[in-house]
C-alpha cells in the first residue's frame, strides 16, 4: 500500500520493521531520500515536525537551528527526515542478526520450566535477579553460546564462580535497560485484567507476562518498543567482544602479571571477577577487578595506563632523592590497555 508521499515501501517482516523504526538519526542522514519529496509532505508529518520543534526548541529558536546544525542539519532537511524511510541496509546491522537468533532462544525458552528458567537466568538462593531476568535470559543464553563455541584462549583461566559475575554483569545491564519499559508494560496488564499484585496472584501474573512474551519471542513488544529491542542486542553484542578480549589479554599477559604483580612464576587461577567498577566507554569496556584464588587481588584497565606509569615514576624520584619511601602500585603497561595490583582502601 502505497503512503503519503505516494512511496511504495517493500513488504518488510517484523523483525525488518524493527530495524527501520530503530535506526538512529546519523543512519538516517545516511539515507538516500528522493530530493522532491520535501514538497509533498503531508499535513500530519508537518504536524510531527511543528510538535518536535515545540519540544525541543522551549520557544528558543535559535538554540534549536543551533541544535540542528550540531548534526549537520537545517530546518528543510530535518523536516524531510520525518518522511524519509529508514535507510535500506544491503545487509541486515550485526546487532539485528543476533536479535533474530535471542528471538528464536525465546520461543524455545518458553517451554522450559520456571526452575529450568530461573538456572538460566542466574537465579538462586544467592542471587534473586534484578528484574525481569527471566524475560531477558534469552539473551544471557545466546551469549554465552557464542562464547562456548568460540572457546577463546583465556576461559580455562576463569573459574565458574568468576563466569558467572561477568555473566550477572550482563543481566544487570540488560535490566537496567529494560526494566522500566517492562514494568509499564506488566503494570498495564495487571489493570487491564483486572488483578491485584499480591501474594501468590502477583507471582502468577508475572509468569504469565514472561511466559507471553517468550512463547511470541517479544514479537509486539519489540514493535511498539524497537529502540528496545537494538539496546538489548547492542549491549549483549557489546559483553561478547568485551568479555573475548579480556579472555585473550588474560591469557597472553599471564604470566607478566604473575611476575610483574605478583612475583610469581604462573598466575593462580580466577575466581571473583568483578565488572562494571566504572563507567562504560568504547563499546561497552570498564575497569574489572580480579580475584585469584591466593584471595588477592588485581585491576584491568581498558585504556592506556601512561598516567600511572608517570605518576610511579615520580614516587621513585621522590623517593630516591629525598628520605621519604614512597611505595607505588605495580603496574603492567601494555598496548592501549594495563594491569595494576589492587590497593583495597584503609581508613587513614
Amino acid at each position: 500500500m502505497p503512503d503519503t508521499l505516494g512511496y511504495i515501501r517493500e513488504p518488510q517482516t517484523a523483525l525488518e520493521r524493527v530495524v527501520d523504526e530503530a535506526a538512529f538519526l546519523y543512519e538516517r542522514l545516511r539515507g538516500d531520500c528522493p530530493g522532491d519529496w520535501f514538497k509533498s509532505l503531508d499535513a500530519q508529518t508537518v504536524d510531527r515536525v511543528e510538535q518536535w520543534r515545540r519540544h525541543v526548541s522551549r520557544d528558543n529558536e535559535k538554540w534549536f537551528d543551533n541544535r540542528l546544525h550540531f548534526d549537520g542539519l537545517t530546518r528543510a532537511s530535518a523536516v524531510r527526515l520525518f518522511a524519509c524511510p529508514a535507510p535500506r541496509w544491503t545487509e541486515p546491522p550485526s546487532w539485528a542478526v543476533l536479535i533474530d537468533a535471542v528471538l528464536d532462544r525465546m520461543r524455545d525458552a518458553a517451554p522450559l520450566s520456571w526452575k529450568e528458567l530461573s538456572r538460566e537466568a542466574e537465579i538462586d538462593a544467592e542471587h534473586a535477579g534484578f528484574g525481569f531476568d527471566h524475560l531477558l535470559a534469552p539473551f544471557l543464553m545466546h551469549a554465552k553460546s557464542i562464547l562456548s563455541n568460540e572457546n577463546p584462549p583465556g576461559l580455562s583461566m576463569l573459574q565458574p564462580s568468576a563466569m558467572r559475575d561477568l555473566e550477572l554483569w550482563l543481566m544487570s545491564r540488560l535490566s537496567s535497560i529494560a526494566r522500566d519499559t517492562l514494568l509499564l508494560e506488566f503494570s498495564v496488564k495487571l489493570s487491564m485484567s483486572g488483578t491485584v499484585w499480591r501474594q501468590p496472584i502477583g507471582d502468577a501474573a508475572y509468569r504469565s507476562f514472561v511466559k507471553e512474551h517468550l512463547r511470541s519471542g517479544c514479537e509486539r513488544l519489540f514493535r511498539n518498543y524497537p529502540v528496545l529491542a537494538r539496546l538489548l542486542a547492542q549491549c549483549t553484542e557489546q559483553w561478547i567482544e568485551v568479555v573475548r578480549t579480556i579472555l585473550q589479554r588474560v591469557h597472553a599477559d599471564s604470566e607478566q602479571i604473575a611476575q610483574e604483580l605478583f612475583s610469581r612464576d604462573h598466575l593462580p587461577p580466577i575466581i571473583r571477577a568483578m565488572a562494571g567498577v566504572s563507567d562504560p566507554h568504547r563499546g561497552g569496556q570498564t575497569v574489572i577487578l580480579f580475584q585469584l584464588v591466593t584471595g588477592e587481588w588485581f585491576v584491568y584497565k581498558p585504556r592506556p595506563v601512561d598516567p600511572e606509569i608517570v605518576f610511579a615514576s615520580l614516587l621513585a624520584w621522590v623517593s630516591t632523592h629525598t628520605a621519604l619511601e614512597l611505595r607505588h602500585i605495580r603496574t603492567l603497561q601494555r598496548d592501549g590497555y594495563g594491569w595494576q595490583e589492587f590497593i583495597r582502601p584503609q581508613p587513614c
